[in-house]
């Protein structure tokens, strides 16, 4: 059987920041506390002039790389990946574009950010991570569906390592645009996971274990939301615990095992 780990990890939640390297940090009262207000200091520690211009999946899928892959010395960029999970894609963006082409002045800052990919271009750009890309948009269940992408990668030996995300985030000015459910359009976060196949002397070596679709588990659990196992899993790891997790999402249902190694 293979073994994965996760090594390090971030999330930007409704709470505040949450990190390996920097542990639990609220937002300011000036933030509201919306990832949404995140700032580059906050996160990274270089300059990044292009923070301002990046819209929202990118720069949440920015910041929580930033926090994820902060302080981790054991990575190799040219065998890193990414796998993101986005709930929107690039919808806030595609809006801005067509209001841009039906005012008759298609606007290039806009196209060119039209694609979901343009997150994980961003962050595989400001941190060199030269490995393979996938972008998984939608459904209920797009981080676990990169979450089981990126172990799979790894079993392959396509990377060294893969950094998971799981986005979140549409514009403000979207919360009341038809395009965008009720539930999902009021929530905004970001998840961030650094999996390898071997230990590491400088990360946490949680190991993971991962199995999907059990139709049995998701007729008779509980339904939750993606979400909700996503932080549960940060919850655990912020307090060094074990954790196994039966998730129930839709018609998906299946369990999720983190085991700290001694």
């Amino acid at each position: 059987m293979d073994t994965f780990y996760i090594q390090t990890f971030a999330a930007l939640h409704k709470l505040g920041m949450f990190s390996f390297s920097k542990g639990f940090v609220p937002w300011n009262n000036d933030q509201s506390g919306s990832p949404l207000d995140v700032l580059r200091w906050q996160v990274y520690a270089q300059p990044h002039v292009g923070f301002g211009k990046l819209n929202v999946p990118e720069r949440l899928a920015f910041s929580t790389a930033a926090l994820t892959l902060n302080e981790y010395v054991d990575l190799d960029p040219d065998k890193t990946g990414i796998s993101l999970g986005t709930v929107f894609g690039s919808i806030s963006t595609d809006l801005r574009y067509m209001e841009s082409v039906e005012s008759g002045f298609p606007s290039p800052a806009y196209f060119t950010a039209t694609l979901p990919s343009s997150a994980a271009t961003e962050v595989a750009i400001m941190f060199k991570l030269k490995g393979p890309d996938r972008i998984f948009v939608g459904n209920e269940t797009p981080g676990l569906t990169a979450l089981e992408n990126a172990l799979t990668l790894l079993k392959l030996n396509k990377a060294s390592s893969m950094l998971v995300l799981l986005v979140n985030g549409i514009d403000r000015k979207e919360k009341s645009s038809p395009f965008i459910t009720l539930e999902k359009g009021m929530s905004t976060y970001c998840y961030g996971l650094l999996l390898t196949k071997k230990r590491s002397n400088h990360g946490i070596n949680y190991r993971i274990e991962l199995s999907t679709d059990d139709t049995t588990l998701a007729k008779n659990s509980q339904q939750r939301t993606e979400e909700s196992y996503f932080f549960d899993l940060i919850n655990a790891m912020m307090k060094k615990r074990n954790i196994k997790l039966t998730y129930s999402i839709g018609t998906l249902g299946g369990s999720i095992v983190l085991t700290k190694e001694r």
